[in-house]
């Protein structure tokens, strides 16, 4: 980022016109990790003091306990959005459950990313289809995408909505590898993310 930085200096653009487009703001999540209820609840707390509206919380260690903490930070934070990152920690029948019974919480999550195990991609692809189809949820693959081939293997399959791809994976934003790979998805579009996790 360093050598965008001292390129955009050097010619006279700032950063968010050479990255293509004009914005005043930046939304990102701030993340809360796998903790007590009432852990989560002090820090959504304290970050919707920050003003953040959305939350990546991380689940898929405990079903239950996920829908518990998730219960708890509603209290202290009603207004805001979640965003569900498992890991992979979650069969697909448990990942459709935990949808199920925010569904009954009144709950929609923004995003669900990485809801099954990396390698099981028939069930990422019922996550997929399941969230999208009876809540309108994205799906994104994270640890799914481990580079070039598994994008293709994504996309071409229609195996999730989003790629969370992590340009570092590929060599950074301006790397062969990872313009190759926005190239290949052809039907994809840059989107740009900056969360803190």
């Amino acid at each position: 980022m360093a050598v965008i930085d001292a390129v955009a200096n050097t010619i006279r653009i700032p950063l968010w016109r050479l990255f293509g487009g004009a914005s005043n703001t930046v939304t990102t999540a701030m993340t809360i990790p796998i903790v007590a209820p009432n852990e989560a609840a002090q820090l959504a707390a304290k970050y919707q003091g920050q003003g953040f509206q959305t939350l990546k919380l991380k689940v898929g260690k405990n079903l239950n306990s996920d829908i518990e903490v998730l219960k708890t930070i509603r209290l202290v934070h009603p207004d805001c959005s979640f965003i569900l990152d498992a890991n992979g920690g979650y069969t697909a029948n448990q990942a459709i459950e935990v949808l199920d019974r925010l569904n009954e919480m009144g709950v929609t999550p923004v995003l669900f990313e990485q809801p099954v195990h990396r390698d099981d991609w028939e069930g990422l692809r019922e996550v997929s289809i399941a969230a999208m189809e009876k809540y309108r949820v994205a799906v994104a693959a994270d640890e799914s995408c481990r580079g070039l081939h598994d994008a293709q293997k994504i996309i071409h399959g229609n195996l999730a909505h989003v790629i969370n791809t992590k340009l570092a994976k590929l060599g950074g934003s301006w790397s062969p590898r990872s313009n190759r790979c926005c190239k290949k998805s052809w039907y994809c579009t840059y989107d740009w993310w900056y969360g803190r996790d």
